[in-house]
């Protein structure tokens, strides 16, 4: 009987080690990979940033953009009224020299 005692005592504290270095080993694992989410963490953290700096860049230019366009639009659109306007006095102009 006290031979199955000790091989059972044996056997608890073999097993309670054991379990004791598996929990070690895998505090030690997720230890690590806590550190290495962290550091992904933070780089895709910076790289949001980044994207969203750039982002209000582009928009910034959009708008930019959209306004000299409107701009063009609008000189383009006086020009081309001015321009009739010209060509409709000459043509006022040339038929009353030949209406004379």
């Amino acid at each position: 009987m006290e031979i199955l005692v000790k091989i059972c005592l044996i056997s608890l504290f073999g097993s309670m080690i054991i379990g004791s270095a598996a929990f070690g080993a895998y505090q030690a694992i997720k230890s690590k990979l806590d550190e290495i989410a962290d550091t992904y963490e933070s780089d895709n953290l910076e790289l949001a940033k980044k994207l969203d700096r750039a982002n209000k860049k582009i928009r910034c230019y959009q708008v930019e953009l959209a306004n000299a366009e409107k701009a063009l639009k609008a000189e383009q659109q006086n020009h081309f009224e001015e321009t009739a306007l010209d060509y409709f006095k000459e043509q006022k102009k040339t038929h009353s020299v030949t209406a004379e």
